[in-house]
């Protein structure tokens, strides 16, 4: 048989086998099988030949215009659109309504840190307040304590070696010494004792001795007559005399530790004040101050310090 003949009755063989099937897809798969089964010149051919098909061959398919080509592409863009169109607005309202719920929670929380806000600042008041009561408190405490004490004097040095039977008569030679007189006699002390040793002191030194006069008039004499010194004798010139006060008061006096050094030093007069106060006078005139940064600033204008700045 001629190869033309032949490579005819092949293309009326497939468009026979295409007629018999109802959808492109179907007649696709159809023509792929028998491409599959036919020699290698043969699905050349086939493949080449398919590539000039046009509707004629294919008479048992609908025919589309272009047109409805169009039509149906509108149709389905404007689904698609709509589809879509919808799902943004549902997804929106979901958005919406999500929105508003955190909304709410927030402006539910914003009261509540509101309130707590307040309860803080009035919480802070209140501990201002207390605070100051507090401190008004202590400050009578010390007071009250420092003015127990009045009558007392603190002596240190005295060696341990001296008993407490003994330390009637040094303790009365020694104040006699600084008063000038023969002998006090025991109705000047109303009690005398040695205090026990603090932590952090040395243990070698010897404790301090509390005496407890029977009127601050004698206690007051005795601390103007030792402001300038301790009788200059080998008994006594080791011995250091000191109000006895409270701690807190003892504490807020060291802080002053290094205003009054330079007040002895130049010989200006000061006294201490209840509650604690420092009065000093400087030509002819009194100031009062109650922490040492004040009176620092004073002694600066004064110029008896230089000036740090």
């Amino acid at each position: 048989m001629a190869p033309k003949k032949e490579k005819a009755l092949t293309i009326e063989k497939k468009k026979a086998t295409i007629g018999t099937y109802y959808s492109p897809k179907m007649a696709s798969t159809e023509l792929e099988r028998q491409r599959k089964s036919l020699p290698l010149e043969n699905a050349e051919v086939s493949a080449h030949q398919m590539s000039n098909l046009s509707e004629e061959d294919f008479p048992h398919l609908p025919k589309i215009s272009q047109g409805m080509t169009q039509q149906l592409l509108t149709q389905m863009l404007d689904n698609l659109y709509k589809k879509i169109k919808d799902d943004i607005e549902h997804n929106t309202n979901d958005i919406r309504s999500e929105i508003f719920i955190l909304s709410e929670k927030l402006s539910s929380q914003a009261i509540i840190l509101q309130k707590v806000q307040d309860d803080y600042e009035h919480i802070k008041l209140s501990n201002a307040q207390l605070e100051k009561k507090l401190q008004d408190i202590e400050n009578k405490i010390t007071n009250f304590e420092d003015r127990s004490r009045r009558n007392n004097i603190r002596v240190r040095g005295i060696s341990e070696t001296i008993t407490q039977e003994d330390l009637y008569s040094y303790l009365d030679s020694f104040f006699s010494n600084i008063l000038s007189l023969q002998t006090l006699g025991p109705e000047w002390f109303e009690r005398f004792h040695s205090l026990p040793k603090s932590n952090g002191i040395d243990k070698s030194n010897p404790r301090d001795v509390i005496v407890c006069f029977s009127s601050f008039r004698i206690k007051n004499l005795i601390m103007q007559k030792v402001r300038n010194k301790i009788p200059d004798t080998d008994e006594w010139r080791h011995l250091k005399i000191f109000q006895d006060l409270s701690q807190k008061t003892r504490q807020a006096r060291r802080t002053f530790s290094e205003e009054t050094t330079i007040l002895r030093n130049m010989e200006i007069r000061y006294k201490w004040l209840f509650p604690m106060a420092i009065m000093v006078f400087f030509r002819d005139q009194s100031y009062i101050f109650r922490d040492n940064t004040a009176l620092k600033e004073k002694m600066t204008i004064w110029k008896l310090i230089p000036n740090s700045n």
